[in-house]
């Protein structure tokens, strides 16, 4: 039954709760390795961050685009795709820290986590259901459940918005009128998907964690059940928005690869070039600027062949993004690749008969 109002004598203030085995802080080895909060949220809060409208960052892509590309058959990433799934993502993120925020507001209320703790409300003059534990934090935030269908609507997002960006750059390079890309670059291309997905899934995780921390920390603090959860519904979802960043810009700029990698003849792949270009403007961190004396392994004006990496800031990639790369070159990262036919111009229209279909 629900505890009455405290109306009822107390009995002496109990002790405060013992304290829990140590906690080291919580990581993620499979994604990022040693890194703590403190070093996990320097890494995102990297110069690549967009701060300005969209609106703003679109012309300015659009410009550097235009810059680049002038009287060359090549490709770019459309904008107007990349914004849109940004948001997307964005937005089905935050719904996924507000659930995961109030699940675990609703257990801390529940009888069952109180009882046996300071937080039990007495009932009799002596009750012993009021005890010393600390709340159960793990289990609190839910660090053993199943993620189940979580990400679900993210991976929708990606699957969708990744398959336009391959249609997008076989429409470009080869003339391709298709409703959908091949079936291999699908296939392909959910490959792409899984690892910007393990990138969510973990950061999800990774939330629990730090919801778990929190409220380990706030119990320890002696501060009370109504004091933890404000605090808990203070946490938002700031985490979100530099996180899709990076996965939807590893989700097309991966797609475009695959497309290119698969969706073309071995003639077509060799006659591609692929150049690493940022957005060039103030927030574009060291390592992505163009290579000088003082920033030899700089990425902008990078050209590779297809499915050479690039080498940015001492580490390699694939493209923009990359799940497999350090946080410290991937989290955040505007960076777009321009394909481009270095020798016949235009490349021929994919043969016809070609098979296709739509993304399930």
């Amino acid at each position: 039954a629900p505890p009455a109002p405290d109306a009822a004598p107390a009995a002496a203030a109990p002790a405060a709760p013992a304290a829990p085995a140590a906690r080291a802080p919580a990581t993620d080895a499979s994604l990022f390795g040693d890194m703590t909060f403190a070093s996990l949220d320097s890494a995102m809060a990297l110069p690549d961050r967009p701060r300005r409208r969209v609106t703003l960052a679109v012309a300015r892509e659009s410009k550097a685009a235009a810059d680049d590309t002038e009287g060359d058959s090549s490709s770019s990433l459309d904008e107007g795709l990349a914004q849109e799934t940004e948001a997307e993502v964005t937005a089905a993120l935050a719904a996924i820290a507000e659930r995961q925020i109030e699940r675990a507001v609703a257990r801390l209320k529940s009888p069952r986590e109180r009882k046996g703790t300071r937080h039990w409300t007495p009932e009799f003059t002596v009750d012993t259901r009021v005890g010393t534990k600390a709340l159960d934090a793990p289990r609190i935030a839910g660090e053993g459940d199943d993620l189940g269908g979580e990400t679900s609507a993210v991976r929708a997002i990606l699957d969708r918005s990744g398959a336009s960006a391959a249609l997008g750059l076989l429409g470009d390079l080869t003339g391709f009128k298709g409703d959908a890309p091949p079936a291999r670059v699908l296939r392909r291309l959910s490959r792409t998907v899984d690892g910007a997905m393990r990138l969510v899934n973990d950061s999800v995780r990774l939330q629990r964690q730090r919801i778990a921390d929190a409220i380990n920390r706030l119990d320890q603090a002696g501060k009370s059940v109504e004091e933890i959860v404000a605090a808990l519904r203070e946490m938002g979802a700031n985490w979100s928005e530099g996180l899709s960043v990076q996965a939807v810009t590893a989700t097309l700029e991966g797609a475009r690869e695959d497309a290119a990698t698969v969706g073309l003849t071995p003639a077509q792949r060799a006659d591609i070039t692929r150049r690493w270009r940022s957005l060039r403007d103030d927030s574009v961190r060291i390592s992505h600027q163009r290579s000088s004396s003082k920033n030899p392994t700089g990425a902008d004006g990078q050209t590779r062949a297809l499915g050479e990496p690039f080498l940015v800031g001492g580490a390699s990639l694939r493209y923009p993004g990359d799940p497999e790369g350090p946080p410290r070159e991937t989290a955040n990262c505007r960076c777009r690749i321009v394909f481009t036919s270095k020798a016949s111009g235009r490349f021929q229209a994919t043969p016809a008969g070609e098979i296709t279909r739509r993304p399930a």
